[in-house]
């Protein structure tokens, strides 16, 4: 079927035209005959899959990922000695989560990493945490656990809100979004972690139209990197800034960017539009917020290749022909936002572009692999369970803006394989309720286990079934941001 995807696709270029519709329609055909098994009845909404999933057993796993996420946050400016120590410039972690963590690399009694991108990882378990504490409880859960639990998942959140607004300098740049660098804050980490932020605005004051300190930093940064990384040639943003010269990083770093200058769509997780609609929509005479975001879709509607996804921006591990595996959600989900907020039918067809592109990347399991060419092969090992999370996060939204039932099936695949993924009884109880990451070849061709966790797994699943149960239930986009 990939084979034949990409045949079609191939014809279509060579001839001048977009694949975009042709590829569309071959990968539902040939999609449907990997559909679940007949015994699966017939999906009509998400409640149906939630239904064949069960409600009260999604609310279990989303509570367990939830909670190991609580259990291993830093309740100290120091992290415990279980967690290595970091070369981030940080120097006070309160508020945040451990990151990698290899039962059978245990080095020097710290089996855990800190997170590699901090601020970002940290985003995005405080967006977890805030839709958990607010999904609504299914028939069958006891109050008794719902009622301290979503009290304790929202502690959490705004415990580690304050490490996010601690990074965030008062001009708006924020100086603690270090991944690929240690020193060089980085635009793309930054833009990945503020959602949080407008998140915990929205469960705060319950409209988006309310300035508080969670909006009022996120508008503030979001401003500063439209105003100060936005390279207008180009209409992408630069990536990396050198905190010593105060000045954008011009000079090609790291490697991985295939692009002649260090440039990036600075348009992840759509947070320069929450941004906006958090600041009142305002005019681009009096922020650049929107046109800014505007600018940048339009460079990737022209650089979009292969169908859904950029492969012109970013290398994924040093090969050129393979599609990192958050990048299509990160890169994609911004115009399903800019669909929800404006109504843009283009952008919207982008969005679905790119759903479409994940199922093509999903494996009949529902699993999604860290490296994916553009025709769907992939390694043998290099499972990324959060970008199947951000999968179903995707194909969800697409659902509710659209009404098609063909994102139906990943949405239950990929979810029933999460499940799947969690570890539920375990004799190692720093893995209680954790989603694994990835399965690892034989560790040094010994018989350890060969589980990788990583903290994005458990956070973009928690986040997944909140939203899916959130939308089953019949709540709308207003209460997911």
């Amino acid at each position: 079927m990939k084979f034949l995807v990409f045949c079609c696709c191939h014809f279509f270029e060579v001839h001048e035209m977009r694949c975009h519709h042709w590829l569309a329609m071959i990968s539902v055909l040939c999609w449907s005959a990997m559909a679940t098994p007949a015994s699966d009845p017939p999906l009509r909404n998400l409640a149906d899959v939630c239904n064949a999933l069960g409600n009260h057993s999604l609310y279990k796993a989303m509570g367990m990922a939830s909670d190991w996420l609580v259990t291993h946050q830093f309740l100290n400016s120091t992290p415990p000695h279980v967690v290595c120590r970091s070369t981030k410039n940080i120097t006070d972690w309160q508020g945040a989560f451990v990151g990698d963590y290899h039962p059978a690399k245990a080095r020097d009694g710290c089996p855990f990493s800190p997170p590699l991108g901090p601020f970002w990882h940290v985003g995005q378990a405080v967006k977890a945490l805030t839709l958990a504490a607010a999904t609504p409880v299914p028939e069958g859960v006891h109050p008794g656990y719902a009622g301290p639990s979503q009290q304790r998942w929202r502690t959490s959140a705004d415990l580690a809100a304050q490490f996010l607004l601690r990074q965030i300098r008062e001009d708006g740049l924020v100086a603690g979004a270090l991944e690929n660098s240690d020193i060089h804050p980085q635009t793309s980490t930054a833009m990945e972690g503020l959602g949080a932020l407008f998140s915990l605005s929205n469960a705060t004051t319950g409209s988006h139209g309310t300035t508080d300190v969670y909006a009022e930093a996120g508008i503030r940064a979001a401003t500063w990197y439209a105003t100060n990384m936005f390279v207008l040639n180009e209409s992408l943003m630069w990536d990396f800034y050198n905190l010593s010269n105060e000045k954008p990083i011009t000079t090609p770093m790291p490697t991985y960017i295939r692009l002649n200058t260090p440039v990036v769509p600075g348009v992840d997780d759509g947070v320069l539009l929450d941004a906006w609609v958090a600041a009142g929509r305002p005019g681009s005479t009096v922020s650049p917020l929107r046109a800014t975001n505007d600018a940048m879709l339009n460079r990737m509607l022209r650089d979009e290749h292969p169908s859904g996804n950029w492969d012109a921006y970013l290398l994924c591990d040093g090969r050129t022909d393979v599609l990192c595996h958050r990048r299509g959600f990160w890169w994609g989900f911004p115009f399903l936002r800019s669909f929800e907020l404006t109504g843009n039918e283009t952008h919207l067809a982008a969005a679905v572009r790119t759903g479409r592109w994940y199922m093509l990347a999903q494996r009949m399991d529902g699993a999604i692999y860290r490296e994916t060419t553009p025709t769907g092969d992939t390694n043998a090992y290099g499972l990324a369970n959060s970008a199947a999370a951000a999968a179903v996060v995707l194909w969800c939204r697409l659902f509710q803006a659209t009404h098609d039932t063909v994102w139906l099936e990943p949405v239950l695949r990929s979810t029933r394989y999460l499940l799947s993924q969690q570890m539920v009884n375990t004799t190692d109880h720093d893995l209680d309720g954790v989603v694994i990451e990835a399965v690892l070849p034989p560790v040094d061709g010994t018989d350890a286990p060969p589980w990788l966790v990583r903290d994005i797994a458990v956070s973009f699943t928690a986040h997944a079934i909140a939203q899916l149960l959130t939308l089953a239930a019949g709540h709308g986009q207003a209460e997911l941001r």
